[in-house]
């Protein structure tokens, strides 16, 4: 019988016994329920197993795979974009949670477009702290617009939309593993290379919260000083090496010389709009942290 399922979503995951469930729990609550949901264990060494086959015999919905050996993040995340059969597919990473209305209100843009939809980001620390205001993603327009604009803008959060809804068959396979020479954000030049085609249209209906410690604030046990040493740490981020060489990787992906050059002079406009955009916005995110933490 053909597989008549409509959404597949890819879940990556290692060691992830302390924030799966919560995930899982947000995944299986959704509106929209015609989807299967793939979970390849890459060969965790904490009770990740355990919890993913309890859930497994609970719902048919999930697909669980244990890889015998680490194949490495970047593998686990083709591996799971090759086992989809929907026809629209997203990936979801172990610890993060969306808003019940997530993949149906994506359906409303993908289903008449060929282009990434997304929701509002909403970065938060292991406690769902937020560290900073929600981030919209819309890369809409000409080609060379929607690029400039994704080329230029601070990286922080640049890179979620990888886990918007896109229809399966514009995604090339192999993903990340065709990437290995970038050590730095390879969820970068994944988007950078889908907006040669697409648009990445921003969906005000639904959320995603990204838990992490993305800017080295870990748990409650941060003091404020170094709260505030670690915002303005990443203020300055933009004028390291493996972000410049990133920079230039962009710069290969453009289809014509001209674009090549223009964006290789950009450059330094990048860096000076990043560090820029970085001591007000990061200051503001310092300050409202820290105020959210007397409060608590």
């Amino acid at each position: 019988m053909q597989n008549t399922t409509k959404v597949s979503i890819g879940m990556p995951v290692y060691n992830g016994v302390s924030f799966i469930r919560e995930a899982l729990d947000s995944l299986l609550g959704q509106t929209f329920q015609d989807f299967e949901l793939i979970i390849s264990d890459n060969a965790s060494t904490d009770g990740t197993a355990e919890i993913c086959q309890e859930y497994a015999k609970e719902d048919s919905r999930i697909i669980y795979t244990r890889q015998t050996t680490n194949i490495g993040a970047a593998s686990n995340f083709d591996f799971v974009l090759d086992q989809a059969a929907g026809e629209y597919f997203m990936w979801a990473a172990h610890d993060d949670v969306w808003s019940r209305n997530f993949i149906e209100a994506l359906l409303e843009i993908v289903e008449h477009q060929e282009a990434i939809a997304f929701g509002w980001s909403i970065k938060t620390n292991e406690y769902l702290l937020p560290i900073k205001m929600p981030i919209s993603h819309n890369y809409i327009g000409s080609r060379l617009f929607r690029c400039f604009k994704f080329y230029i803008r601070d990286d922080n959060g640049k890179g979620d939309p990888t886990y918007g809804l896109i229809k399966k068959s514009m995604i090339s396979s192999p993903t990340f593993t065709s990437y290995p020479n970038i050590t730095y954000g390879p969820d970068y030049i994944h988007l950078f290379k889908l907006l040669q085609r697409m648009e990445i249209i921003h969906q005000p209906k639904c959320w995603m919260i990204k838990r992490g410690s993305y800017i080295g604030i870990r748990g409650k046990s941060a003091s404020n000083l170094n709260l505030v040493i670690a915002y303005f740490t990443n203020i300055f981020s933009p004028i390291s090496r493996d972000r410049l060489n990133h920079a230039l990787h962009h710069i290969t992906i453009l289809e014509t010389n001209i674009e090549k050059v223009l964006f290789m002079f950009l450059i330094p406009v990048k860096i000076i709009y990043q560090i820029s955009h970085g001591c007000f916005g990061e200051t503001k995110y310092a300050i409202r942290v820290i105020k959210s933490r007397s409060l608590s």
